[in-house]
């Protein structure tokens, strides 16, 4: 082997060899994050439920009501019941209230009168 050759060669496996070790720091160093189950349980957990009593009367009231409400912000979930003619909704207390998705309600041509259910007192 030539003089060129053994610099070459000894240089490329010094630099094969820098960047493994770099990559295996960045590997170590790194925290590995959990699979999203507490986060989602904390955030699932911060949710507040309200329910409201409505005049709904037909199917498309209740297309309506979910076509408008389940985009509002901070809305998480949504169930609309046309036979009990109630609307609960999850919601996310830091990006709306109660009294904001009562009024969404009342702009749709609804009644809005919160139902005081046993998990929200």
């Amino acid at each position: 082997m030539t003089l060129k050759f053994k610099t070459f060669a000894l240089g490329a496996a010094i630099a094969l060899a820098s960047a493994a070790a770099a990559q295996a720091a960045e590997l170590s160093s790194s925290v590995v994050p959990d699979d999203g189950k507490k986060e989602e349980t904390r955030k699932k957990a911060d949710l507040k439920t309200v329910v409201f009593a409505t005049d709904m009367t037909c199917h498309n009231c209740v297309k309506k009501m979910n076509e408008n409400l389940q985009f509002l912000r901070g809305v998480k979930d949504l169930e609309v019941s046309l036979e009990k003619e109630l609307v609960t909704i999850k919601y996310d207390p830091s990006k709306t209230d109660e009294t904001k998705l009562a009024e969404a309600i009342r702009k749709l041509g609804y009644k809005a009168e919160k139902v005081e259910t046993s998990s929200s007192l």
